[in-house]
């Protein structure tokens, strides 16, 4: 298992300038480009998405009011209600802000690559995650207590743990409800 703590994520401006991201993970893909990527986004405006051709793509709100989405003249919203939605990266997608600023978590894949699948989950009491892919990701957006069998974690709002072979942690509440993300991984 690996822990990645938010305060050493890399921070880099959007594809298209109006944004910037904070990559959590990546890898490289067969053509020198990204085969997949986990990242946080900052959403200050209103504005396009930058266009990603050949990729898959999914979104969750991680904090803040939310946004609406234009997805090819589709609008999904993404609040705090909102599970996670999965689209093609290179769809045109514009967002508008619903109050203040959001960051949101986005995990993309190459088609022949890579796929996954990325889910949201609240835990309130304990809660055991296993990996069931080729790599599994858990990003809390709350503070948590993670029992890997061996030691207890003190996982961080943005930290991410990832799972390997047949890992299994369990997440414990630290004084709420806490809410993460669980993204399955797997090698095409």
């Amino acid at each position: 298992m690996q822990w990645l703590k938010a305060a050493g994520y890399k921070t880099m401006p959007w594809k298209n300038g109006g944004g910037e991201t904070r990559e959590i993970a990546c890898a490289q893909g067969r053509d020198g480009g990204f085969g997949w990527r986990l990242s946080m986004a900052t959403i200050a405006q209103s504005g396009p998405f930058s266009s990603f051709t050949d990729i898959d793509r999914s979104i969750a709100l991680v904090k803040g009011d939310g946004v609406a989405l234009d997805v090819e003249g589709k609008e999904v919203v993404l609040d705090k209600d909102a599970g996670v939605y999965a689209f093609d990266g290179g769809a045109a997608v514009s967002a508008r802000c619903l109050g203040g600023v959001t960051t949101d978590l986005n995990m993309m894949t190459r088609r022949g690559d890579f796929r996954h699948l990325m889910q949201r989950l609240c835990v309130n009491g304990e809660t055991q995650l296993a990996n069931t892919a080729d790599q599994t990701f858990v990003v809390f957006a709350d503070a948590a207590i993670a029992h890997t069998g061996n030691e207890e974690l003190a996982v961080g709002a943005g930290d991410t743990l990832i799972l390997l072979e047949d890992q299994k942690i369990w997440v414990t509440m630290a004084q709420k409800p806490v809410t993460l993300f669980m993204i399955a991984l797997w090698k095409e």
